[in-house]
């Protein structure tokens, strides 16, 4: 988001605010009128809201090369779940519940790790060698591929998220640029997930 909201500002002159919430509080604080926009799973806005697809978010398994035997061959989740400690965020909700099952599935009591109140806490302690995490492929491109694995495996599949731009139908109305800001910010993420990585 921060290059999408810098473009904002330039193109609008519109100061931002960014707040990272649950799914649940961003359509509150949008029904409240205490947010104008907000980025969720298609499948969570209610009725009573407006939105327009945001594009897909992918996800991948990332894990340290130097934890896990050397080999020129990609593990699967299995080899790496059995090896190396895994993280995941710091709070209840549907991703840490997929990540906390295929971690007792893989390492039986031993479950996660690691917690860390945002995904970029993750991604620090995956790029310090210290654990593995399933994170988005958008953060492929800070990740040194001669250091850490990044594996598209089949279980991963189940994290993909159909994101949507959401705001109040009322919104539309209070200054004529609203729906060129609306759209601008969508295609904007769009974009960004489409050139994410594809991962292995």
């Amino acid at each position: 988001l921060p290059a999408i909201v810098a473009d904002l500002h330039r193109k609008f002159g519109v100061p931002v605010r960014c707040s990272c919430l649950r799914t649940r509080d961003v359509i509150s604080q949008i029904s409240e009128g205490i947010l104008d926009l907000g980025i969720v799973r298609k499948d969570d806005v209610p009725d009573h809201l407006d939105q327009m697809d945001a594009g897909t978010i992918e996800y991948r398994l990332y894990a340290p090369r130097a934890l896990l035997p050397k080999s020129s061959s990609a593990p699967n989740l299995a080899a790496v779940l059995k090896n190396v400690p895994l993280a995941a965020m710091d709070a209840p909700g549907d991703y840490n519940d997929a990540v906390e099952v295929l971690a007792r599935k893989y390492t039986g009591s031993l479950g996660i790790q690691f917690r860390y109140s945002s995904m970029a806490n993750i991604l620090s302690m995956i790029q310090s060698g210290a654990c593995a995490g399933i994170l988005p492929s958008l953060v492929s491109k800070e990740l040194d591929s001669n250091t850490c694995w990044e594996l598209n495996c089949p279980e991963t599949k189940g994290f993909r998220r159909p994101l949507a731009l959401c705001w109040r139908k009322r919104m539309v109305e209070v200054r004529d640029d609203t729906r060129k800001i609306i759209e601008f910010v969508a295609r904007g993420i769009r974009t960004k997930l489409d050139d994410a990585p594809r991962g292995h």
